[in-house]
């Protein structure tokens, strides 16, 4: 499939196409997904033509689309340039899961919100029913650091099911084959502990890690529901392992940087490998992470896929 991911991908408005870099780039609110798909400037205030493209480059290679829907409550207004005040002001528009009225094919640029089911319901309008799969937003265990404007306050375990069970409810609603990936970690802190989350203790209980936490969640909320929520378990995967560097580091070239790097990929598979890591060193019980995770879908919403989405071994 082809992807559309990233830090820029929380801050995207498809009503406009702007987008926020966050803490990527000074806060800074502009063209950016345009500019990387080489929308023409008569282009790029068509509704969706940033997702459309993306679309477009996927189907004309048999790919299946993976498109980012945004859950942290605000996206940029504007193409402006630095932002610098943390929503709400003009500088951004506040997102919905539900429009709770009827849909247009033309948004209202001016209202100050985004609605997320619209923009489901615009896609399935071009593309047909079951053609697009969609993510729920980009690594949430992040957002207070990646989007400190959009979304100051450090996230919450309660807040990421609230938001993912509406937003997933959402889009079945409209598109009801279109298969829903969540919670799109960044890594190995937000499977274990939804990134040291303020009310993770709490809310632990019977669980080894969040990852069991989301999929029971999950699980409780489509039976409730009468129908799946989540079809994919969404991770990302930025290998902690050491040669004499951290082998995603640029400067990770010497011979045991390369041997180490040769060598990362059975943390995902070989219980007989153990990486040189600080994960290795203090989470060896979750490793290897495939069959870990599998234990963990088959215990608490069997029938889950899993996938990884990012991933980077320098």
């Amino acid at each position: 499939f082809v992807r559309m991911g990233g830090n820029s991908s929380t801050s995207y408005n498809w009503e406009n196409n702007a987008s926020n870099a966050g803490a990527d780039y000074q806060d800074y609110s502009d063209d950016y997904w345009c500019n990387q798909l080489s929308v023409s400037s008569a282009d790029r205030n068509i509704p969706a033509i940033v997702t459309s493209s993306i679309i477009d480059q996927a189907l004309k290679y048999n790919a299946k689309p993976l498109i980012t829907l945004q859950m942290a409550d605000y996206v940029a207004a504007d193409k402006n340039g630095i932002v610098k005040s943390a929503a709400p002001n003009s500088r951004w528009c506040q997102v919905f899961p539900s429009k709770d009225s009827a849909f247009s094919l033309s948004p209202d640029l001016n209202d100050g919100k985004v609605y997320m089911d619209e923009y489901v319901n615009f896609l399935k309008n071009k593309y047909g029913a079951g053609n697009i799969m969609y993510a729920l937003d980009n690594e949430p265990d992040l957002w207070n650091g990646s989007h400190p404007l959009l979304h100051p306050k450090p996230q919450t375990c309660k807040e990421l099911i609230s938001k993912s069970i509406i937003l997933a409810k959402a889009v079945k609603a409209v598109d009801d084959s279109a298969e829903v990936f969540g919670f799109v970690s960044y890594g190995f802190g937000g499977y274990l502990a939804f990134q040291w989350a303020s009310d993770w203790s709490s809310v632990q209980g019977k669980y080894s890690w969040f990852i069991d936490y989301f999929l029971d969640n999950m699980k409780l909320a489509s039976d409730t529901a009468g129908m799946r929520l989540v079809d994919v378990l969404d991770l990302h995967w930025y290998p902690e392992a050491k040669g004499d560097n951290r082998i995603t580091s640029s400067s990770a070239n010497t011979n045991k940087d390369k041997l180490a790097r040769l060598q990362a990929p059975r943390t995902l598979w070989d219980s007989d490998y153990v990486e040189n890591s600080w994960i290795a060193q203090s989470g060896r019980s979750y490793l290897p992470l495939i069959p870990k995770i599998q234990s963990s879908i088959n215990k608490y919403n069997p029938n889950t896929k899993l996938s990884f989405t990012e991933f980077n071994y320098g």
